[in-house]
This record gives structure tokens, C-alpha cells and sequence, in this order.
């Protein structure tokens, strides 16, 4: 059975690929990049973070019904 991801992007990474949209068989971080980069080349040009269950992820499993969410860079103020 195939796991399907929702993703959520903003700011200037929904640009490319929408504010939302599904991968499927993700189940951990590197996988996420290369799914990510073959379906949206425009990425490689980028800087984002992966936010996985509203915590920035590093190499993190990707779990069934997990949120995860691709976030530019921002500044506080």
C-alpha cells in the first residue's frame, strides 16, 4: 500500500509548487528532497525548511498523517 504525503509550501515556495499538493512512498527526509526536486526543479534554486508536525526537521521518519510543510526563509522582528 502506497503512502501518499500532503504538503503544504508557502511564501515564495508555494509559488512553485502550490500551497499544497501529495508525494507519494515518503517516508523520511532525503527521500522528501529527491521526490521534491524531481517533480519541482525550480526548488534547487531555494532555500527552505521542512517543518514536520510544526518542529523544522532534519532527518526525521516521516510518519502516516504526519503535517508536513516546506517553509522559506523568514526573519523576526
Amino acid at each position: 500500500m502506497q503512502m501518499k504525503t500532503t504538503i503544504r509550501s508557502f511564501g515564495s515556495i508555494a509559488d512553485i509548487t502550490g500551497s499544497s499538493f501529495t508525494l507519494e512512498d515518503v517516508n523520511n527526509i532525503e527521500t522528501l528532497k529527491v521526490k521534491l526536486l524531481d517533480a519541482y526543479p525550480a526548488l534547487a534554486e531555494k532555500i527552505f525548511m521542512i517543518s514536520i508536525d510544526k518542529k523544522i526537521a532534519t532527518n526525521e521518519t516521516i510518519l502516516p498523517n504526519s503535517t508536513v510543510a516546506l517553509l522559506p526563509p523568514f526573519s523576526g522582528g
